[in-house]
């Protein structure tokens, strides 16, 4: 019997992924364990560094991309193990972390998934996304109108960042990123895979959603850690198209849980933020162009990449 399956999406980053895969083989003890690796159609070598480096690895490679949603759920499909561990490729395992979660498991059957610890490459806490609480609409029209930054104290955001949040306690969250996330099989084989119809973001806090309103929880584990670089293969995508797919998948995960109504109302306000947005930043490109106003990493150049990325999201609103 295999404890856990680990399903690793990537996308061209054949470094990044060899890193996390040895910290996996290094690190892992205790239980038993298989890793399927679902490759996005990369053209970087993955496959030919898995055969060398990693031949126990099971490698499923798309022949077009699919993105992100769509290649974790051809990993899950593989899958044999008892339990599925969601991890991106930009992780690094500190000590035997699935070890103890497993236990966990064994143990609290009231539990559909839990979560670690996640760390910067300098050991911070990745405060404000290790774990979140589940958007609201009210969160979103704050978030919308540029709120969260003009106010990163304020109440509203503090609460769904959970900057409030102790590290070092045990406890029932909401909503950990999937960027490790061990979830029992049976679990998804009640409520279903990722929703593909969320092909890149706010699949994770569907899954976690839809876990939560079957009647499991979701544990924040402070005894395994990893470190998390961050990005991933979304670092790899244009500014611009990377912003489109978070609105379009985020109007999606609105009209699915939230309602019709809803949506509206989210892309109504949105359309005041981008155009706020827009003028904002056409301000700047003039002032850096004619050299009346001098910023650092801002040049007339990526200001009008800006301006043109929210017009792409404004232009997504009125459809």
């Amino acid at each position: 019997m295999i404890d856990i399956s680990i399903c690793i999406p990537t996308y061209n980053n054949k470094h990044i992924l060899y890193n996390c895969l040895k910290s996996i083989f290094d690190k892992t003890k205790g239980i038993t364990i298989e890793v399927i690796v679902c490759d996005d159609s990369s053209v970087d070598g993955t496959a030919g560094m898995l055969a060398a480096d990693f031949p126990e690895v099971r490698l499923v490679k798309n022949q077009i991309r699919q993105g992100y949603t769509k290649t974790i759920n051809r990993a899950i499909r593989e899958a044999r193990g008892d339990k599925i561990l969601l991890l991106n490729n930009d992780t690094v395992f500190i000590d035997n972390p699935l070890s103890g979660l497993n236990d966990y498991l064994i143990k609290h059957a009231e539990t559909g998934a839990v979560t670690c610890k996640m760390l910067n490459i300098d050991g911070s806490l990745q405060r404000g996304f290790n774990v979140r609480r589940f958007p609201d609409l009210w969160y979103m029209l704050w978030e919308a109108l540029m709120l969260d930054r003009i106010f990163p104290k304020q109440f509203l955001t503090r609460h769904f960042s959970m900057l409030d949040f102790n590290p070092d306690l045990l406890q029932e969250v909401d909503q950990p990123a999937a960027t490790f996330l061990l979830v029992r099989k049976t679990v998804l084989k009640r409520i279903g895979l990722l929703d593909e119809n969320l092909p890149n973001f706010y699949n994770d806090v569907d899954l976690c959603l839809r876990i939560r309103k079957a009647g499991w929880k979701i544990v924040y584990h402070p005894g395994a850690s990893i470190y998390h670089h961050g990005g991933g293969s979304y670092l790899l995508l244009p500014k611009k198209d990377a912003m489109l797919n978070n609105y379009r998948d985020r109007f999606a995960f609105v009209h699915k849980h939230f309602g019709l109504g809803s949506l509206t109302v989210l892309k109504t306000v949105l359309m005041i933020g981008m155009i706020i947005r827009i003028l904002s930043f056409l301000g700047i490109f003039y002032l850096v162009k004619y050299k009346l106003l001098s910023l650092k990493n801002v040049t007339p150049a990526n200001s009008w990449e800006a301006i043109k990325s929210y017009k792409g999201v404004l232009e997504l609103c009125l459809r």
